[in-house]
C-alpha cells in the first residue's frame, strides 16, 4: 500500500499494490469509461428503480456528468482553507462527533446524485481518498461492490493506525510518495 499525493497537498490517494493506478485515477477512467458504465447499470438496472425511470443511457449520460463536476468541485475546494470539509461528510449519517481518522464520503453534486468518493480525513484539510463507487441501494452492505469499499477504507484507517498515524503531523512523517 502505497499513499500518493495528487493535489495541492490536501488531497492523497492509495495506491494498492496489486493495482495499476491509485483509487483517484481509477475513479477517474471508470466514471468515464461509457462501456464499463453501461455495463455496470445494466447489471444493476433493477437498482436504478430507487431513482425513477430512468434508462441505462440516461443514467451513464448523467454518471459522466455528475462525475466531471464532482471532480472538478473536490479540487476547487482543495484550494481553499477548511474547504475540503464542505465536499466530504462523515460516511455514517448518524456520526455527528468528531473521530480521529473518521470516514468519509463525497457525493456527487446531482440532486439524488449515486455517486460516492470515499476518504479518510487524516487533519483538517488532508483527506486520504481510499476509492469510490456508484451506491444505488440504501446501505452499503447490500452491494458487493460497495462492500469491497468498506473494506478498503476499514484497511486503509487500520493501516494508518498501525503506523501511528493520527494526525498531519504523523502522516508527514510517514514518507508520501508525490505522483510526478
Amino acid at each position: 500500500m502505497e499513499i500518493i499525493l495528487f493535489f495541492a497537498e490536501k488531497l492523497y490517494a492509495i495506491h494498492f499494490e496489486d493495482e495499476s493506478d491509485n483509487e483517484w485515477q481509477k475513479l477517474n477512467e471508470a466514471w468515464t469509461d461509457v462501456e464499463l458504465l453501461e455495463a455496470f447499470f445494466e447489471e444493476h438496472r433493477y437498482d436504478l428503480g430507487y431513482f425513477g425511470r430512468i434508462s441505462v443511457v440516461e443514467a451513464v449520460i448523467e454518471t459522466l456528468d455528475d462525475a466531471d463536476d464532482l471532480f472538478e468541485y473536490i479540487q476547487e475546494l482543495a484550494n481553499d482553507r477548511g474547504g475540503l470539509d464542505h465536499a466530504f461528510k462523515n460516511l455514517d449519517n448518524n456520526e455527528y462527533r468528531a473521530i480521529e481518522l473518521s470516514k468519509k464520503k463525497a457525493k456527487g453534486l446531482r440532486r439524488k446524485s449515486w455517486l460516492r468518493i470515499y476518504a479518510i480525513k487524516i487533519d483538517t484539510d488532508i483527506f486520504l481518498i481510499t476509492g469510490g463507487a456508484i451506491k444505488l441501494t440504501n446501505r452499503m452492505e447490500e452491494r458487493e461492490h460497495t462492500k469491497r469499499e468498506l473494506a478498503k477504507l476499514q484497511q486503509c484507517k487500520s493501516f494508518l493506525e498501525e503506523n501511528g498515524i493520527v494526525d498531519e503531523d504523523t502522516f508527514r512523517e510517514l514518507g508520501i510518495r508525490i505522483k510526478t
